[in-house]
């Protein structure tokens, strides 16, 4: 009998010996690889530590899978709250991140990245921040 490796996220408090949080997001063998998007980091409300990755965005993708997670990290609980998932049509061998000035702004993206694909293809993928109103740019025409 197969007993798959149960995939989870655990948020500790450094000063606590137990998670704050532990999400279970499914079962496979592969590893998670994390990347912390400190852009998005917003100040942190007074009286806590602003070292803190808090009020910004982690992703998590593995080898052998079509998605890439987002998670807004937060002071208050629910501490890890799911943002909408990237889902590929291909298996993904490799993902890396794009230098943020390739973002588009006007389209409220906060991320974009490559991804390699198993049929050796290289997808361009992002991610967004639903808002409820997106305002235009500014013209810069004179």
């Amino acid at each position: 009998m197969f007993r798959g490796s149960s995939r989870q996220i655990c948020l500790f408090d450094t000063t606590k010996d137990s998670p704050v949080q532990k999400i279970t997001l499914d079962m496979s063998p592969a590893a998670l690889t994390p990347h912390y998007d400190d852009d998005t980091k917003s100040p942190s409300p007074s009286g806590y530590n602003s070292s803190l990755l808090t009020n910004s965005v982690l992703f998590l993708w593995s080898k052998g899978s079509r998605q890439i997670h987002a998670y807004h990290l937060t002071t208050s609980p629910p501490a890890l709250q799911l943002l909408p998932t990237f889902d590929g049509a291909d298996l993904q061998s490799a993902v890396t991140f794009l230098p943020k000035r390739l973002v588009d702004v006007e389209k409220v993206e906060i991320l974009q990245g490559l991804r390699l694909t198993s049929g050796n293809k290289i997808e361009r993928f992002a991610f967004s921040i639903p808002r409820n109103r997106v305002y235009p740019l500014p013209s810069t025409s004179n």
